[in-house]
């Protein structure tokens, strides 16, 4: 390769020539490297050479700062822009153009091709020394000359500036300058009259005021913001910035209350945490906050903007039943103005009710009927009891009226399914105390039969035997059950007596008797009168009297109980209530109760009707005489009234 003649006499440019001779260079990130590092800058003329292979000689490119990429020509190449300027002799041209570390590979038609590596050329400088880089390529054919970069940028941000008060503070931002250009922006810079009072972010374009502003001092600024592009075009826009005045005047003028200094009461145990005030102050600027002081202050909170004041602990009036504490009102210049505020604790009632009922109801038997009221809770208060409700084990199974206290058991008892109960009735008061108690209630378990059973079990009164079922109401059905008393016990309806039996036939006590019950199945009916005095309703005689004057045994008044079964002590069954003269009855007639018995067992008028197992003689009925009760007679249906202090049997119809 021949090597280039006319060296060059600029020592600086001949220097980085040399440096850069046989430094070959593949990548444009390689080439910007060797540009960075030699801080090269300017406008590159590339001037013709011929070519060592064939004489084709290579044609002069200028090519503008920034530019990345200028039109290849076939030997050249891709030419790059320098970016930064060395120092050395203007405008010294060099005839010949420094050729270094060319690579090739291979020679077409006489052309050569370098494919792969890049060469760097010392190039004559317009107005500066520097270099021109070439990077190897496959082009060939005429080459362009690039159009210089002539267009200056232009600014997006306005002219005037947000007006900002004095004494707002030193180094604020209080403009940022933006502005676009075809290729980039490189840098903002300052200018103009109060540049100097300014700086300016190269970058960004914010512009900060250095001092504190001072509308006094200086009440308008006025700047120049520059915008500058990579080929050296800038653009220069005029900015006015405005200080606004404040008054300086010292605030030595303290805030006002306008809240009250009682806060409104409130009762103990209402909880703790709660706004038991809010202090409200106006100010000729403004309040800036509230604080709290006094006595009790360090029992409360208080937001300092919204000036609500918080009771720490849940208030007790025997514990504190006032607070005292203050509020203070604080605005920008440090004045403040304190006011005391009082709040005072309500008594609340905390005495709970006091049961005077028992915590044993009384025992009812089993099969008694259901929804029957069994207990009632009674108590005190030191105010008043405002309700009563249920509670414990078996609360479900019973009501309560909560006025009144009575409790309800809702089934009907039954000792086999369950023999004892078990329930709280709990007082409250008007101020939500309350008071529990458990009561307890037995079921008695009793004897329980099914009317037509062979015998029925009357305790220590002995038991029914022999039952008969009649036509009670001559409707043709068998509707009712009627049995001897066997007072005695002994199995038989006669006259044999239990010499055992504490009680005779008066119904008085045997003294040292060893047995108990009856000693005879006959008695008087003055026993029977304190036995079968109820009516239908349970409702005891006091209305009709018997011939002694006594409220006993009538036809209305005629029902009882014995060991827990009903019984009725039967009438005489004719439909009088009082008889007056003894006499037979006739046979086959319209009968109820003993008649009906006698007449539906006889075989004819005066004839003996006796059931079967029942003694022969009087039988006591219900029904009045003129004398005493009525006495039929079933060996042959002979009807008298006897004195109730006589002896006779008793049949009862169970129901």
């Amino acid at each position: 390769m021949k090597q280039p003649t006319n060296q060059p006499t600029n020592q600086p440019t001949k220097q980085i020539a040399t440096k850069f001779k046989n430094h070959i260079k593949r990548t444009t990130d390689d080439v910007q490297e060797l540009i960075d590092d030699n801080n090269l800058m300017g406008r590159i003329n590339v001037k013709k050479h011929d070519s060592e292979e064939d004489g084709t000689p290579f044609i002069a490119k200028s090519v503008a700062l920034g530019t990345q990429k200028a039109e290849s020509d076939s030997t050249v190449g891709n030419v790059y822009a320098v970016e930064k300027v060395v120092s050395g002799t203007q405008n010294e041209e060099y005839d010949d153009i420094q050729k270094a570390g060319m690579l090739y590979d291979g020679t077409v038609n006489g052309t050569v091709r370098n494919t792969i590596d890049a060469w760097v050329l010392p190039a004559i400088l317009l107005g500066g020394a520097g270099i021109a880089v070439a990077l190897g390529n496959d082009n060939k054919g005429s080459s362009t000359q690039p159009t210089p970069d002539t267009q200056t940028p232009t600014f997006t941000s306005g002219t005037t500036v947000s007006a900002v008060v004095e004494n707002s503070g030193a180094n604020q931002v209080v403009y940022t300058a933006t502005a676009t250009d075809n290729v980039a922006i490189t840098a903002y810079t300052l200018g103009g009259i109060d540049a100097n009072k300014f700086t300016i972010d190269g970058a960004t374009g914010k512009v900060t005021l250095i001092a504190n502003p001072d509308y006094e001092v200086q009440n308008a600024y006025s700047f120049d913001v520059i915008a500058h592009d990579a080929a050296g075009n800038s653009a220069s826009q005029t900015v006015s910035l405005v200080i606004n005045n404040v008054d300086e005047t010292p605030d030595t003028q303290a805030p006002t209350f306008t809240s009250g200094t009682t806060a409104s009461a409130i009762v103990e145990n209402s909880g703790a945490n709660q706004v038991v005030y809010t202090a409200t102050a106006t100010d000729n600027i403004a309040v800036v906050a509230y604080t709290l002081g006094g006595i009790d202050a360090s029992k409360f909170t208080i937001n300092s903007v919204t000036g609500k004041v918080t009771l720490i602990a849940n208030p007790d009036y025997e514990v504190q039943n006032a607070y005292s504490f203050d509020v203070i009102a604080h605005d920008a210049a440090g004045n403040n103005v304190s006011q005391t505020v009082s709040l005072a604790i309500g008594d609340v009632d905390e005495i709970a009710p006091t049961f005077t009922s028992g915590t044993t109801a009384s025992a009812i038997v089993e099969n008694s009927g259901a929804n029957q009221v069994v207990y009632t809770a009674t108590a005190t208060d030191n105010i008043a009891v405002a309700a009563y409700t249920l509670g414990g084990i078996d609360a479900s199974q019973f009501s309560i009226d909560s006025a009144t206290g009575k409790v309800t058991l809702i089934a009907n008892p039954d000792y086999e399914v369950q023999n004892a109960y078990s329930f709280d009735v709990i007082a409250h008061d008007a101020a939500g105390n309350s008071v529990s108690q458990t009561v307890t209630l037995g079921i008695i378990d009793v004897y329980e039969y099914i009317a037509g059973q062979s015998i029925i079990d009357l305790g220590e009164y002995g038991q029914l035997i022999n039952p008969v079922h009649i036509d009670n109401n001559g409707d043709g059905t068998l509707d009712s059950w009627f049995y001897a008393w066997d007072m005695n016990g002994d199995g038989v309806h006669n006259t044999t007596e239990d010499i055992t039996g504490k009680i005779d036939y008066t119904g008085t006590t045997v003294t040292n008797a060893s047995g108990t019950g009856f000693r005879f199945d006959y008695v008087m009916h003055g026993f029977l009168d304190n036995i079968f005095n109820h009516d239908t309703n349970g409702v005891v005689n006091t209305s009709v009297q018997d011939f002694s004057g006594q409220f006993g045994t009538t036809n209305d008044y005629r029902y009882g109980e014995i060991n827990g079964v009903k019984l009725a002590l039967p009438t005489l069954g004719d439909g009088q209530t009082n008889i007056t003269s003894p006499n037979y009855r006739a046979d086959n007639q319209s009968y109820s109760d003993l008649l009906e018995i006698w007449d539906s067992h006889n075989s004819g008028y005066q004839t003996a009707g006796n059931p079967v197992g029942w003694a022969d003689g009087y039988f006591w009925s219900a029904t009045l005489a003129s004398v005493g009760h009525a006495t039929p007679q079933f060996s042959n249906g002979f009807v008298s009234g006897h004195y109730d202090d006589y002896g006779a049997y008793v049949a009862l119809q169970v129901l």
